[in-house]
């Protein structure tokens, strides 16, 4: 569906609702795995490693020990390796993936995960204002938008990223030495996260404080509160009809 989608000149977002829904699927493949290795929902519980700083810290992780392998003289398995930790580097390029305070949003009902979700799908689906240390700003979305006409420039960033992440590899390989960790070219084109957090058009759902938008119907009013439950803030996001593809800025934003 989503290549026919890109061939008729559509955004593959549009179709997405079409797609069947796997999650079942793929967690009763995985239920009876053993402790160590969690299964599908369990996982996405505990994702917090594809979010903010985390993602960050993750990606680091894998390209320095990639780029040891590589300075040792195994390019083939450093490739191999720092792919892996790009997915991290990648998710950093996700809307989405910047500002939702995941780690907070958790707890032992899966309420509060469920809420990072929404958080989650409203900023990957209507973006983010970003700047990088390359001196670069553009608007990004994620996830179900990556291949959209409006996402373009994101993609584009986020390939710089990877193209860079991968020569650092090559360069280790025929250097046979590494750069100071973590100081890695790729994040030269990432957005800066501090930043993150200021002058966007959709208030967050959830602050780094733990604080909630007052009225989540109304995504563009800079209001908070602390008196919410996580259970009827996912019931209520869920009924609300807002969070259905596509997804998009309430009547009280300024467009």
């Amino acid at each position: 569906m989503v290549q026919a989608a890109l061939d008729k000149g559509q955004d593959p977002s549009t179709v997405y609702p079409n797609i069947p829904d796997v999650t079942a699927d793929l967690q009763l493949l995985t239920v009876t795995r053993p402790e160590e290795c969690p299964s599908y929902l369990m996982l996405a519980k505990i994702n917090w490693d594809h979010f903010g700083a985390d993602a960050r810290v993750a990606y680091n992780a894998c390209h320095s020990y990639a780029l040891q392998v590589a300075a040792r003289g195994n390019l083939q398995l450093a490739y191999a390796m720092n792919a892996f930790g790009d997915h991290f580097l990648q998710d950093s390029f996700a809307a989405g993936h910047m500002r939702t305070p995941r780690r907070k949003l958790h707890d032992s009902t899966g309420a509060a995960d469920l809420c990072a979700k929404f958080m989650h799908d409203e900023d990957n689906a209507i973006g983010l204002s970003v700047k990088s240390p390359a001196g670069r700003s553009w608007n990004t979305f994620g996830d179900k938008r990556l291949l959209d006409k409006e996402d373009v420039t994101n993609k584009n960033e986020a390939w710089n990223a990877v193209r860079t992440s991968a020569d650092e590899i090559y360069q280790a390989w025929k250097s046979k030495t590494v750069p100071p960790y973590p100081r890695y070219g790729a994040w030269s084109w990432a957005p800066i996260l501090d930043q993150i957090q200021q002058n966007q058009m959709i208030a967050p759902l959830f602050r780094p404080d733990g604080q909630r938008r007052a009225d989540i119907r109304k995504r563009c009013q800079y209001r908070f509160t602390n008196n919410y439950w996580y259970w009827s803030t996912a019931t209520d996001c869920k009924i609300s009809g807002l969070w259905g593809y596509p997804i998009k800025p309430t009547s009280d934003c300024p467009i």
